[in-house]
Parts: structure tokens; C-alpha cells; sequence
């Protein structure tokens, strides 16, 4: 029963400390530039008292190669378009806030995804 029990605490142990920081709530700020940084595959929201938090890009599910992405001008939320294990591009919507993908959508054979402008979000921060 006791190595029963000091397992369980281990496993809760090892959850915290290696479970992403996707859903953390970023700090209150009048405003965020976000600094993506290729070779750690890292996102960094900087405001002008210097950088407020980083965490891991967020990867899309069968994700193979990371492609493009936008993020909203209120720093919550971001589009990213990859290509899949499979081949095929896919696009995802990831709410910060929450730390999960809202919406996800994978292109047919032949089908390309192009995020098309820098301003794919609207001044407050919409996405349709």
C-alpha cells in the first residue's frame, strides 16, 4: 500500500513538472510583442518592462514540419498552418488562454493553405 501510494505521488510529481505550461494565463500588460525563436521552437510575449513569459510553440497533432503562423494582436490567441506526418497541410486555431487547439482543419490532397496578409485578425483581435 505505501509503494502504491508513493507511486502515485511520483507520477503526480513527474505530471507537474513535465506537463507543458500551454494553459498558463499571461500576465496582465497594456501591450505584448511576441518573439518567435526558430531553434529552441519557443514563443516570447515581450512587453516594455521586458519579457513577461515564454512557453513551447504549440504543435498540432501528426505535425511534421511547421510551416506559418499568425497571432493576434491581443497576444491570446494564434493560427498556425503545418505540414502533417501524412503529407497533407493542416491549420489550427489555438486559444492561449486555454492552452488548446479551438479549431483544427486538415486540407485535402492537392490543397494548400496560405495565411495570405500579415493582418489576418481584425484591430480587436477576431479571426472571422
Amino acid at each position: 500500500m505505501a509503494k502504491r501510494l508513493i507511486l502515485i505521488l511520483l507520477g503526480l510529481v513527474l505530471l507537474v513538472i513535465v506537463m507543458p505550461a500551454y494553459a498558463q494565463a499571461l500576465p496582465v500588460s497594456p501591450w505584448y510583442a511576441i518573439v518567435y525563436e526558430p531553434e529552441t521552437d519557443t514563443l516570447h510575449w515581450i512587453n516594455g518592462a521586458g519579457k513577461q513569459t515564454a512557453m513551447p510553440r504549440p504543435i498540432l497533432p501528426n505535425e511534421a514540419q511547421y510551416l506559418d503562423m499568425r497571432i493576434a494582436p491581443n497576444g491570446q490567441q494564434m493560427v498556425m498552418v503545418s505540414q502533417l506526418t501524412n503529407g497533407l497541410e493542416a491549420i489550427g486555431i489555438y486559444d492561449f488562454a486555454t492552452g488548446v487547439f479551438v479549431q483544427t482543419h486538415q486540407a485535402n490532397a492537392g490543397e494548400t493553405i496560405n495565411l495570405g496578409g500579415e493582418n489576418i485578425f481584425s484591430a480587436n483581435s477576431q479571426y472571422w
